[in-house]
């Protein structure tokens, strides 16, 4: 054991073009059950986004809908509607749609926060290395490139220590 590294150096392709270097732990028990509490906290904080996100995306539809029905073929574009939703609900609406959408973000940052979490117990001296995460592209609220980023980087945990990791 004497030769026994606790991470292997890992090159990891980040979207947009460009890669990275990591030193990703190897898995062992202890990471992954490090891993799974955070998974599970993180599947919670997913279904708590797109249920809160559903019900934005309802409230503004029923709005929309209740909307055109008062100005019938006056009504602007949907996508119109939305950019500027104070000129055409009320204010009570307006403030419960916004409060609709803060709890949705507040979940969406919940999730980043577990991404940061795992990122942060899968690379050694992860410190040294949580700019990274600022170059994956993030568009609130596509997770898409997020979550691919970091499955990508615990994939890396199950390589053999002192394997040289091929490029994806």
């Amino acid at each position: 054991m004497s030769n026994f590294q606790p991470y292997n150096e890992t090159v990891i392709s980040l979207q947009g073009g460009g890669e990275v270097t990591l030193p990703v732990h190897v898995s062992t028990i202890g990471l992954h059950e490090r891993l799974s509490k955070i998974q599970d906290k993180l599947e919670i904080a997913i279904d708590h986004h797109s249920n809160a996100f559903n019900e934005t995306n309802q409230a503004i539809s029923e709005l929309y809908e209740t909307y055109k029905l008062v100005v019938l073929e006056d009504a602007v574009s949907f996508v119109d509607f939305c950019k500027d939703l104070t000129l055409y609900v009320s204010a009570d609406d307006c403030t419960l749609f916004i409060k609709k959408q803060k709890e949705a973000k507040k979940y969406g940052d919940k999730i980043l926060a577990f991404v940061r979490e795992k990122f942060q117990s899968l690379v050694f001296e992860s410190e040294k290395h949580i700019e990274v995460l600022n170059q994956i592209p993030f568009f609130y609220p596509d997770f898409t490139y997020v979550f691919k980023f970091i499955n990508e980087v615990e994939l890396a945990t199950k390589r053999t220590s002192g394997v040289a990791s091929a490029k994806k």
